[in-house]
């Protein structure tokens, strides 16, 4: 059974996603560890700014309470303040939100283009912790595939919604227009990059890049006309600047009350923090002048769909097409070991019968003998053409009652590998 446990923007606030935000080099290790649980063949974990989740194909559906104490546990959280924020999908219900996830469709900002890199990175991740197998590998695969087409199709491509150009909607209803006003932004990852082109091209001027490490920092403020500096620097970039963009989700915050405080003096400033975890101390929202939003601060107005009524029905369509071949797919899958077992009990009949009756047929050269073959195998295609036929056609509709009678009639392996009751 296919199983996604998760929480989200739509379940937690920002708060208690940031506690169970995994980075991206913690990934293939976590997968690696889910995927030892027992009962567990298969697991991928994703993990973005907005959520959390868990997909496992397990022998049987994990339970919400066993799957939020082992994701409370790996990330130091308490497991009933994890627990209420769960959701669970399983099989066909998991299948469509991955595919939405991947489509942009299910983010805070609909139809974001980053999403889709995060999946695929996810991906990338859980193959390197030995997560994923048959079914986890095709699914991620018709989900990233899915995501490309929703994009392409339905105009997402040319709009490029993101959670950056929300803050910038955010920041004008708040302050204003922003041409004109200085900005300085920490962080010089692909967030803070896309921050720093939707608030240039709204006009306003970014003076500085803040990060850990110089060269990310420079390049980003070589391209924005900003200078380069290092975090320990953001009060005096603070001091300058009418809004502060905090794109980082680092282990601890970076930007704090003690590093502002005696550059402000209480000027005004607006802080908009775009990380999960946060990269500004809460603390800070206390200072005076100073203005903290958080990702969770973001409303209806900034995020307004990515998609017209009819890009929303041609994304809809193709999700639900590829959750059908896939579904189509799977149930193949479980159908395949029971034709292939019934097609190999015909064969070692066959063998057998066509042994015991060498001598009655007398001596028979090599082309006689392969005639004799080819019209058993051919009364064999015939008589099972039909229960074939009806066992995939069971398998599409789910119906598993005739994948078991067919093991009980033709007394085949059953699913624990044990052959079925003979009729």
């Amino acid at each position: 059974m296919l199983t996604l446990a998760g929480v989200s923007f739509r379940t937690s606030p920002v708060a208690l996603r940031e506690r169970v935000a995994l980075p991206e080099h913690a990934l293939a290790a976590t997968t690696a560890a889910l995927r030892a649980r027992p009962g567990v063949r298969e697991a991928l974990v994703l993990s973005t700014c907005n959520r959390t989740e868990l997909y496992v194909v397990a022998d049987d559906a994990p339970d919400a309470a066993a799957l939020a104490a082992w994701l409370a546990d790996r990330c130091g959280v308490p497991a009933d303040a994890l627990h209420p924020a769960l959701y669970l999908r399983h099989d066909a219900d998991a299948v469509r939100h991955l595919l939405r996830v991947a489509s942009g469709l299910d983010s805070m900002v609909v139809g974001e283009a980053q999403i889709l890199g995060q999946v695929r990175r996810a991906y990338d991740a859980a193959r390197a912790g030995g997560g994923p197998g048959v079914v986890l590998h095709r699914l991620l695969q018709t989900a990233i595939t899915t995501g490309r087409r929703v994009r392409r199709e339905t105009g997402l491509a040319l709009r490029s919604p993101s959670v950056p150009r929300a803050a910038l909607a955010l920041a004008e209803r708040l302050i204003g227009p922003v041409r004109g006003r200085r900005v300085a932004i920490v962080g010089a990852g692909a967030i803070a990059g896309i921050a720093a082109d939707a608030f240039g091209a709204a006009g306003a001027v970014i003076t500085a890049v803040l990060n850990r490490t110089a060269g990310p920092a420079e390049a980003l403020a070589a391209r924005v006309g900003a200078v380069a500096l290092p975090l320990d620097h953001v009060g005096e970039a603070a001091a300058e600047a009418t809004v502060l963009l905090a794109c980082v989700g680092p282990s601890r915050p970076v930007v704090t009350r003690a590093r502002l405080a005696p550059a402000l003096r209480g000027m005004p400033l607006l802080i908009i923090d775009l990380g999960v975890p946060r990269g500004v101390e809460p603390a800070v929202a206390g200072l005076p002048g100073v203005t903290l939003r958080v990702l969770d601060d973001l409303s209806g107005e900034e995020l307004q769909p990515g998609l017209s009524g009819e890009g929303r029905e041609r994304a809809r369509a193709l999700i639900e097409a590829a959750a059908a071949r896939f579904d189509r797919w799977l149930a193949a899958r479980e159908a395949s070991p029971v034709i292939a077992a019934l097609c190999d009990r015909a064969e070692a009949i066959v063998d057998l019968e066509l042994r015991r009756n060498r001598r009655r047929l007398g001596e028979l050269d090599e082309a006689q003998q392969r005639a004799v073959r080819a019209a058993v195998d051919a009364v064999v295609r015939k008589l099972l053409h039909h229960p074939l036929v009806s066992l995939r056609e069971s398998a599409a509709r789910r119906d598993g009652r005739v994948l078991e009678v067919a093991r009980a009639l033709f007394d085949l392996p059953s699913g624990n590998g044990k052959p079925g009751a003979t009729a």
